[in-house]
């Protein structure tokens, strides 16, 4: 509780303060708030890339998660509201603060997160170009495409006064 979210927020903790006299509505004030409660300054939706993997967002999975732990020396089994992984340039990456140059766990370290660097370009996570839905989230969509589809001709026979029997195939 309150590690996260609002309640850990800079942006909700600069707001209360005062910003150059600047002061919100309470209105606008919970806006802020929620958008920060549902994890919108990161994630665009709830779906994920990987549901299999620890936290549904990372490209590693939790073997390779478990072995990095072990390398770094740095939980990446328990969430963090810090980054300990980049993957875009993971020779940065937090977690290999205590490894050496040259140190084969860093180099072993690296490799890792370099796998988990080619599985993003082949599966994008929802907030990156070209990111898809997998698994129970692509049927989830898939479903409500249809149901969506199902409403717009109900409609369309409701208003040109045809008879609709949507559980019945269209003829050919």
């Amino acid at each position: 509780p309150y590690s996260w979210g609002s309640h850990a927020s800079k942006l909700v903790e600069v707001l209360s303060r005062g910003h150059n006299d600047v002061r919100l509505d309470p209105e606008s004030f919970d806006r802020i708030v929620t958008w920060i409660d549902i994890n919108a300054p990161y994630y665009p939706e709830y779906s994920s890339a990987y549901p299999d993997n620890l936290y549904g967002r990372s490209p590693l999975n939790n073997a390779q998660l478990k072995r990095l732990s072990k390398l770094t020396g740095v939980n990446l089994l328990r969430q963090s509201n810090k980054p300990r992984v980049v993957f875009d340039r993971p020779e940065l990456s937090p977690c290999l603060a205590r490894l050496p140059t040259g140190d084969p766990r860093r180099a072993e370290a690296i490799a890792i997160i370099r796998a988990g660097q080619r599985m993003l370009a082949q599966r994008p996570r929802a907030d990156m170009p070209g990111a898809r839905l997998y698994g129970l989230d692509a049927r989830r969509q898939l479903k409500y495409l249809r149901l969506v589809d199902l409403q717009r001709r109900a409609r369309e026979a409701i208003l040109s006064g045809v008879r609709f029997f949507p559980l019945r195939q269209p003829a050919n």
